[in-house]
Formats: C-alpha cells, structure tokens, sequence
C-alpha cells in the first residue's frame, strides 16, 4: 500500500476525528462507524503496543500503516491504493451536514485530500 495515500487519508481522519471535540462527544464522527465496523477484520495486523502508539497520534509505523491501510480498504476509502474521492466526498458531506459545519470547512478538507492523493478509477 502507498504510504503517501494512507499519510494523506489518516491526516483527514484525524482532522475530522478532532475538529469539534464537543460535537463529537454528543455525536458519532461520521468516520468513526467506519473505523467500527472494519478495524476487527485487520487486528492481525497490528500489535498491542502499536494499536497504543496509533491511538497516540504516532502514524510512524509500518504496521500501523498497514493496519489503517487494511481498515481504509475494507471501509471502501481505498481501492487499488487510491482515495475513492467520490467516497471521501461523501463522508465529508456528511460530517459538514451532521455536525453544522461551514460549507467551506468542507471544501478545505476535501481539497486536502483531492490535492495530495491520487483518484481511484
């Protein structure tokens, strides 16, 4: 997997996953369901005291970019190493929608990932 796309994906996660604490602890970040549900499928591929260092903030790892590798891919984000950006288009509507977001804060985080990843096909 393209360190690059997982660098560039897991920097939007982690804008979005932060980007307002308050909301977030009434409401689900739309990212996190899918965290949720596709995180078990790739336990194999982290250990313990890295899934630590991850949750950390510290994404300096192989495995660890492997694991969020395999947990992007089976959440539909990544697909033959490309950002899906109809797909993370969508995600971030969502979070703008849900979470009352200026339109433009969602342009910016949508255009960190059009500009720093290559599109899948």
């Amino acid at each position: 997997m393209n360190s690059y796309t997982i660098i560039s994906f897991g920097v939007l996660l982690a804008v979005l996953a932060f980007a307002d604490a308050k909301s977030i602890q009434k409401r689900e970040c739309p990212f996190k369901k899918y965290f949720d549900a596709n995180a078990p499928k790739c336990m194999d591929k982290i250990s313990e005291e890295n899934m630590g260092r991850m949750m950390q903030g510290n994404m300096d790892n192989d495995e660890i970019k492997c694991f969020v590798g395999c947990v992007f891919e089976n959440s539909g984000f990544i697909k033959d190493n490309k950002i899906d950006l109809t797909k993370a288009k969508e995600a971030i509507d969502v979070f703008v929608d849900e979470y009352k977001k200026p339109k433009d804060i969602g342009d910016k985080l949508y255009g960190v990932v059009s500009d720093c990843a290559p599109e899948g096909k």
